[in-house]
């Protein structure tokens, strides 16, 4: 052991109160953190070991040791000059904070790690023996330098939002291989210590970020929030026009349909009324009824799905072409009803076998109504029922001025006094 300073001379001996120890040496973190303080004489010092050297030569061996609470009495026949005597702290739960920045494996990001080592004297003797090589600092070197090569293992997205328990990660998992023991970085550094008088109990770790690291990170969440609202945009724009053009499609298919069925529509309306406008008798009735039975077929092709031009208004039996498209003809009660009534059921969202029979019922209704009061009652009665019977399976999809129009249908003495 080197040679320490003498104790001072005017220090008398058997202090009733502990005495002053001695100012440590700067620089030396161990004497820093009071774990090796030098005593002007040995006395005890309360929650401390004493340990007390004596010179031989040019070495100091030690010559007692007291725990906390145990006395010493001075011996009267060494002389003080060649003692020395050094008190080291008893607690359990010693604590050093420290912290250190460190990078990445790529050196892209950094972060601060707060440490708080949490520890005890193990071997008092030892850690004043090697007071000068300052034990404390060696540790908390080790530990760094340990860091420094355990951090390039970790994923930085797990450091950044702290997915991980860094003190686990760090200090307690096993993958340091001593020999044929496989031990945790944790256990090689209490190792470390113990051989220089100190124990460490816990290496508590905290992770901060320099605001750099937030001003990336910001950039990066912002960056990806553009990034993500552009593609969001570009495919909404693009369901935009592709359903604009859908749309447009779609109604100008329909507006032709409507035209096209419109035009057939109103040819058939005129075409029945040239045929029942001049109905005065049972002789015209019987005339007229080769010229309804061939548009009645004519309607009943559409209803079925047939193209309206695949069933020309000028080729229906007994009926010139020219005449059907007059526009000066008159539109009777017979027409007025004809045109509601076809037009009723083009529109009916259902089966074309349904518009069929619907279609067949309702003209058969009308053709009888035709002969007024001659009109067989059975024959009206078993159309009204079949239209009834046929109202109640489409009821769901038919509007309401469907419904009034079927329903008037129904009614055989208004039609009988309106057609007759």
């Amino acid at each position: 052991m080197e040679d320490a300073p003498a104790p001072s001379k005017n220090v008398s001996v058997g202090l009733a109160e502990p005495a002053t120890p001695v100012s440590p040496v700067e620089g030396n973190l161990t004497q820093q953190e009071k774990l090796v303080r030098r005593l002007p004489e040995p006395a005890p010092y309360p929650d401390h070991y004493l340990l007390i050297f004596k010179r031989s030569g040019k070495e100091w061996k030690l010559l007692a040791s007291r725990g906390p609470g145990e006395t010493y009495r001075k011996p009267f026949l060494i002389s003080p000059d060649s003692l020395e005597a050094y008190i080291v702290p008893s607690d359990q739960h010693l604590r050093y904070r420290f912290g250190s920045t460190y990078k990445t494996h790529d050196q892209l990001h950094s972060f601060k790690l707060r440490l708080t080592l949490e520890y005890r004297v193990s071997e008092p003797v030892t850690l004043v023996q090697k007071r000068e090589q300052d034990p404390l600092r060696r540790v908390v070197e080790e530990i760094d330098s340990f860091l420094q090569q355990r951090i390039k293992s970790l994923d930085w997205t797990a450091v950044e939002l702290e997915r991980i328990d860094l003190e686990q990660v760090l200090f307690r998992d096993h993958d340091l291989v001593q020999g044929h023991e496989v031990v945790s970085g944790f256990t090689k550094l209490q190792k470390f210590a113990d051989l220089r008088g100190l124990w460490i109990q816990r290496i508590a770790v905290v992770r901060e970020l320099p605001e750099t690291e937030f001003q990336v990170a910001a950039t990066a969440l912002r960056s990806s929030r553009e990034q993500q609202t552009a593609v969001l945009e570009h495919g909404t724009e693009e369901i935009r026009q592709t359903l604009s053009l859908d749309l447009a499609g779609q109604k100008n298919a329909f507006e032709r349909r409507t035209q096209v069925a419109q035009g057939f529509t109103d040819n058939f309306v005129r075409a029945i009324g040239q045929a029942t406008d001049s109905i005065r008798s049972l002789d015209d009735i019987q005339r007229a009824v080769p010229k309804v039975a061939a548009i009645q077929g004519a309607i009943a092709g559409v209803a079925t799905g047939a193209l309206p031009g695949s069933i020309p208004v000028g080729a229906i039996p007994g009926t010139p072409a020219a005449g059907l498209l007059a526009d000066t003809t008159t539109a009777t009660p017979l027409a007025t009803l004809l045109s509601e009534f076809t037009n009723s059921i083009e529109s009916l969202a259902c089966d074309p076998a349904a518009r069929k029979e619907l279609l067949s019922f309702g003209l058969h209704v009308v053709a009888e109504a035709l002969r007024g009061r001659d009109a067989k009652t059975d024959i009206l009665e078993t159309y009204v029922g079949a239209i009834t019977g046929k109202l109640s399976s489409l009821l769901p999809i038919l509007s309401q001025e469907q419904i009034k129009l079927l329903k008037r249908l129904q009614d055989i003495e208004t039609l009988r006094k309106k057609l007759g």
